[in-house]
């Protein structure tokens, strides 16, 4: 079992998570003395401390490490680590704390394990001493993005809760693939936004499209069979707007995967939330979600921003005409149902992201920005940093000047999220190195007539680190596979696909342990070229 240790927290003031150096260092040595193939014995503790938690096979420490009768817990350490990129799909889900915590305050709603493309988890919970594990009833997709959620409802065995929640993230891992994917039969027309993810709970991946035909520009939910051949259900839904863009996530808590839809608003209503009955049909939610400065929603993420529990939305919205960025929260209530628009600046932000940049256990948000003109000033990509509550009191410029697209994840295997960024000007991108506190640096590594209209991260060869998939939306162009050495530099394949598009989606849709590509174009091909299809690894 790999453990990621997390001293981060436990050297934080005593007075915010109650853990000093001296616990979080036995926790250190422990987990560090005990990985190994055959597995090691947990390290000594620190001075009021207590020995570590063994690696693979190893034993822990022969105590629990402890804290004072008023101290809250914290996290010292997990499994699978923390960012990583090759956790088992049928990994269990362990965490350990700086003291023993109580099995009663131990339950579903207190420790969340979350797939974003399967949903909220199901499984059995155990807690014993100072570590809570998590056992799915049936594995994670491969390739898949994993969110660990812990909440203050958790208790020491003394009755003090966590100071605060704190989420974590981990993808899990692909099988050796030859990265040459090939071409799926099945033509899905012209669309715009595109989503995976299991909306009917059969346990493969199926696929809502936006479809962009000059009289049908509904959502429609395309259901898998498990190998990969896909059935468009009737009727499709959403059909008085237009979806730029779709997220999925459990917004009403019911366990299923709804879909918060991006709509333009010049075209129809507003943005709307669409909610999963379980079994793949959708539902109005009756809200038009509509920030008056901008009309369109061109890119949303989800994540619980303010640690409420829910999954909270952010945007990055624009007016009629090029120019008018502007990043957007909307705070879900926990049923679905969603604030006011709460404008967070960000004019010019092109693309946003949810996550822990600093390792603080909170969501962060990273705003790319670019100008629209060359004649214009130079716009700077931005982080904001999260104290906890959904407030961002610090931040600062990150990244080259004009990025159009970007890309968060551990590039380089040291347990932390670095970025990719990609120029909207120019075609060479770069890779800027996270030391853990959210402070990026220009690696030094940069990639040629690499840039594109769309990305995705995955491990495609399935070696263990996180490759990119990109794409131009021209139809002269391809799209590309980039090739990490496990070091955060990258290649380019050799291996192309002879289309372009507009949107990417990465997902193991034949159940074969890789990751298939699904490349999306809002356009019709002219004659002769191949249109956006399925693309299925081998």
């Amino acid at each position: 079992m790999k453990y990621a240790v997390l001293t981060t927290l436990c050297l934080l003031p005593a007075a915010l998570f109650g853990c000093g150096s001296d616990v979080s260092g036995g926790a250190t040595e422990g987990a560090t003395e005990g990985s190994g193939a055959a597995g090691g014995t947990g390290g000594a503790g620190g001075v009021g401390g207590t020995g570590g938690t063994g690696g693979t096979g190893g034993a822990g420490g022969e105590e629990a490490p402890r804290c004072g009768p008023s101290d809250p817990p914290c996290v010292v350490a997990s499994a699978p680590a923390a960012n990583a990129a090759d956790a088992p799909v049928d990994a269990e889900v362990a965490v350990t704390f700086s003291c023993a915590m109580a099995p009663d305050s131990v339950s579903a709603a207190s420790f969340e394990v979350s797939g974003r493309s399967s949903g909220a988890r199901t499984g059995e919970l155990r807690a014993e001493g100072a570590e809570i594990a998590f056992t799915p009833t049936r594995p994670f997709f491969a390739g898949e993005h994993v969110d660990v959620a812990l909440y203050p409802d958790l208790q020491s065995e003394a009755g003090v809760p966590l100071a605060r929640p704190y989420l974590y993230q981990f993808v899990t891992a692909t099988a050796e693939s030859s990265g040459a994917p090939t071409a799926s039969p099945q033509e899905f027309g012209t669309q715009l936004a595109t989503v995976f993810g299991d909306f009917d709970g059969d346990g493969d991946l199926d696929l809502v499209m936006g479809a962009n035909e000059e009289d049908d520009r509904k959502l429609y939910l395309w259901k898998n069979d498990g190998q990969g051949s896909f059935t468009r259900s009737e009727p499709g839904f959403n059909e008085t707007d237009q979806a730029l863009s779709l997220a999925a996530g459990d917004l009403d808590g019911d366990g299923d995967l709804d879909l918060f839809a991006g709509n333009d608003v010049i075209v129809g209503d507003g943005s709307k939330v669409w909610f999963n009955d379980g079994a793949g049909v959708f539902t109005d939610s009756g809200q038009s979600l509509i920030n008056i400065d901008t009309y369109h929603t061109y890119d949303v993420v989800l994540g619980d921003v303010d640690g409420d529990g829910d999954l909270d939305a952010l945007a990055a919205t624009a007016g009629d005409f090029d120019g008018e960025f502007e990043t957007v929260f909307w705070i879900n209530d926990g049923n679905g149902t969603f604030s006011e628009p709460q404008p967070y600046g960000g004019w010019m932000t092109r693309q946003v992201a949810f996550a822990d940049l600093d390792g603080d256990g909170d969501l962060d948000v990273l705003h790319t920005k670019s100008r629209t003109y060359t004649g214009d000033e130079i716009q700077w990509s931005h982080i904001s940093f999260n104290d906890g509550t959904g407030s961002f009191p610090q931040g600062g410029e990150v990244g080259p000047g004009d990025v159009g697209l970007s890309l968060l994840g551990d590039l380089d295997g040291d347990g932390d999220l670095d970025a990719m960024f990609f120029p909207y000007f120019g075609s060479d991108f770069e890779v800027w190195r996270n030391d853990g506190a959210g402070n990026f640096t220009n690696s030094g590594v940069a990639l040629p007539n690499a840039t594109g209209d769309c990305a995705a991260l995955g491990d495609m060869d399935g070696d263990g680190d996180l490759d990119a998939v990109v794409s131009f939306g021209g139809w002269n162009e391809k799209t590309k596979l980039l090739l990490n050495d496990g070091q955060g530099v990258f290649t380019k394949s050799p291996v192309q696909i002879p289309a372009g598009g507009k949107f990417v989606n990465l997902g193991d849709v034949d159940g074969d342990g890789d990751l298939d590509i699904f490349v999306a174009n809002p356009e019709v091909p002219p004659s002769g070229v191949m249109a956006p299809r399925l693309w299925l690894n081998e």
